[in-house]
């Protein structure tokens, strides 16, 4: 795409023009190339901006997630050899692999 998708893409517009169909894609020996539409979306540049402004006027927009962090949890069962309840502590293993 660095070096030929200006001239990729102006062959492509030709020939699809050419079919003067509803294609919107061809069918080349490599793969295939052609059009989609990409639908419209939002990115934010000031996120606390937004979350302001959100909690006034959308705050269904705003979620709140609470999740539990391992690492504190097992700090604390190192440190006082507490294990709480719901917590299983697997033991190290050695795990074979190949990549």
């Amino acid at each position: 795409m660095y070096l030929f998708g200006t001239q990729l893409r102006r062959w492509a517009e030709d020939e699809i023009a050419k079919l003067k169909g509803r294609r919107r894609s061809l069918s080349l020996p490599g793969g295939q190339i052609g059009f989609r539409s990409v639908p419209a979306r939002i990115t934010f540049t000031d996120e606390a901006t937004v979350m302001r402004w959100a909690r006034q006027h959308c705050p269904t927009a705003i979620a709140v997630a609470e999740r539990l962090r391992k690492t504190p949890i097992h700090q604390h069962i190192q440190d006082t050899g507490e294990l709480p309840e719901g917590v299983t502590l697997v033991g190290q293993r050695e795990d074979f692999f190949v990549r």
